[in-house]
């Protein structure tokens, strides 16, 4: 057998056998961080961190909630991250990253004040492409999103008046693994060899 085939075949063999990591969804809860009926401030310097993802806010506006505190979110009955209408949270992956955004539950939170009415934007700053935006109206309970964008590096969150969020979906976009792409490479470069002898 002729030698640069050979060599592309055990490329090809060893990118097949190599594992891909698979992506799987991850959901952001806040469940357990705040003590029972109190609060834990988010800011620049102290990001909530959970499931890979890291949630940091542009000013010390912010907490997480227990479901049992004195502010809530109406129409939610489990703890959830609350932010001020002068804050703006970015969620983006722990690491860096590229990853998808499938849904979340977002609303006014009671610090706002009684039957107080928002709106909520979301803006997706994508890997490649422009920015994804979505505008939600007239919230005046927790309500879900359903979004379902991907190749995403980072997600921001603006409202009108105090807000909460909670159960974000996303899911990291794994990269190959490294031994897949050196494999792929020495694949090409036995191929290309071939074609120019």
């Amino acid at each position: 057998m002729n030698p640069t085939l050979r060599m592309l075949g055990i490329c090809l063999a060893i990118a097949v056998l190599v594992p891909v990591t698979e992506a799987s969804a991850t959901t952001i809860t806040f469940e357990g961080f705040a003590p029972v009926g109190s609060l834990v401030n988010i800011n620049p310097g102290f990001p909530y961190v959970e499931g890979g993802f890291t949630l940091t806010p542009t000013n010390p506006l912010s907490a997480v909630f227990d479901s049992a505190a004195v502010a809530d979110m109406p129409g939610n009955l489990t703890d959830f991250f609350g932010f001020q209408e002068s804050n703006i949270p970015r969620l983006r992956p722990t690491g860096g990253g590229v990853f998808d955004l499938t849904s979340l539950l977002l609303g006014p939170s009671t610090n706002a004040g009684p039957n107080a009415v928002i709106n909520v934007t979301i803006t997706g700053h994508r890997a490649v492409g422009p920015d994804i935006t979505s505008t939600l109206l007239g919230l005046t309970t927790a309500t879900t999103a359903t979004l379902n964008w991907t190749n995403l590096t980072s997600v921001d969150f603006t409202a009108t008046n105090d807000a909460g969020l909670d159960d974000i979906v996303v899911t990291s976009v794994p990269e190959p693994a490294s031994l897949t792409v050196l494999a792929l490479g020495l694949a090409a470069i036995a191929a290309t060899r071939r074609v120019f002898r």
